[in-house]
């Protein structure tokens, strides 16, 4: 984190929401793809209530985001895709247009709207492709 190594630092350190976890960047692809297919939470409403607006909470209108449950709607292509980013420069989009999530980590990139626009780049590079 720039000149400070902070490799022995243990992950517990973040206080929020992701105080004390760790993953690789596939095992957040599948559980994201896993969570926007009913495969995590037994009651189907549980991710319709994820996804319902959490009013004037949070919005970045520059970016047109809208913050959600623990994630944030963004416009993609002609429709909506749902992401998150943590402060280590770990970022995921899922795209429901293709039923597709994308992870990445940025080593040394912590900027928050940088890596935001870094992945949506990587999406759109993707979904060209196909």
């Amino acid at each position: 984190m720039g000149d400070i190594d902070t490799s022995d630092w243990d992950n517990s350190v973040d206080l929020y929401g992701g105080g004390g976890l760790s993953s690789t960047t596939m095992d957040l692809a599948v559980f994201f793809n896993a969570l926007f297919n009913q495969g995590i939470y037994e009651q189907e409403n549980t991710l319709e209530t994820m996804l319902a607006d959490a009013g004037p909470l949070k919005k970045n209108k520059k970016e047109g985001r809208t913050y959600r449950m623990g994630l944030w709607e963004i416009p993609v292509f002609d429709g909506v895709g749902y992401m998150h980013n943590g402060f280590w420069g770990t970022a995921w989009v899922y795209v429901p247009e293709f039923n597709a999530t994308i992870a990445v980590n940025y080593t040394n990139d912590t900027s928050g709207a940088g890596i935001f626009s870094k992945t949506m780049r990587l999406f759109r590079k993707w979904a060209e492709a196909k």
